[in-house]
């Protein structure tokens, strides 16, 4: 009963991961759209909440909700392609500030002037209140991936009895050289398997049943699906090439295309 009221009502993970059979195989596309964008309004850090709580505390401790949530927008986007573009490019008021790409990034096309295919208009970051569509927000998940997401939890220690201090801490990065999307610890649980250990006499308070750190399967399968989905866009429904990611050996941003991130992830 306590999943059906509440702050615990609403989870991002499986809200996206039952919204194909629940509301696109049905044909249920405008309360899909719905749901899509409610989501899509709470992003931050880049990513997509894993507890909603109505929007008002949203967490942010799901290293897979993002991704869910890029597969039900696809499905909606094959299932329904008369309303794509509708989906993609309608205004959404943000609810929370967006990711701010580093002084050197701001301003940048993307993609370059070098890669065709593209308008090459920037990324333009976007503040609490401000209206953007659902492809700016696609490609804001994207882009902090590729840059990296550090943070801390907004409120920890005290949003969660169950976790150690250092369950707080959300961490993910992306390979370049792999394609490969990874993060997480031993100390939180960033994935569907999110079984937290509550017992100090098993002394397994605090301590995850499967933390899955390092880049679990599915993530990395949702991400080539995704890649692969962006290629065959228009650029009038997807306007962005790639992601601008740190440079390996010093200072400075390469910008990855993302059929070059699609092959290598291939490989």
């Amino acid at each position: 009963p306590h999943f059906s009221t509440g702050y615990m009502r609403n989870w991002g993970r499986d809200t996206f991961v039952a919204l194909r059979g629940l509301l696109l195989i049905p044909r249920r596309f405008a309360e899909a759209a719905y749901v899509i964008r409610c989501y899509a309004a709470c992003m931050r850090h880049g990513l997509i909440p894993n507890l909603l709580d109505g929007g008002n505390r949203p967490r942010f401790n799901s290293r897979d909700a993002t991704w869910w949530w890029l597969q039900a927008i696809q499905d909606y986007c094959l299932l329904n392609p008369a309303g794509a573009l509708d989906l993609l490019q309608t205004p959404i008021k943000r609810r929370y500030d967006g990711i701010v790409l580093p002084a050197p990034l701001q301003g940048a096309p993307n993609p370059p002037a070098e890669a065709a295919g593209r308008p090459g208009a920037p990324f333009v970051g976007s503040a609490a209140g401000q209206e953007v569509t659902l492809t700016d927000l696609i490609q804001e998940a994207l882009q902090a991936h590729g840059m990296g997401i550090h943070f801390r939890e907004l409120g920890a220690p005290g949003i969660d009895s169950k976790m150690r201090d250092e369950g707080f801490d959300v961490d993910i990065a992306l390979d370049p050289s792999t394609g490969i999307v990874y993060g997480g610890g031993p100390w939180n649980c960033g994935t569907w398997m999110d079984k937290m250990g509550d017992s100090h006499t098993a002394k397994n308070f605090g301590v995850p049943a499967t933390p899955r750190d390092g880049a679990p399967i599915e993530i990395i399968g949702l991400l080539k699906s995704s890649l692969r989905w962006l290629l065959t866009l228009s650029p009038a429904q997807f306007r962005y090439g790639g992601v601008y990611v740190p440079d390996e050996t010093g200072p400075g941003y390469t910008f990855l295309a993302y059929q070059a991130w699609d092959k290598v992830l291939q490989a």
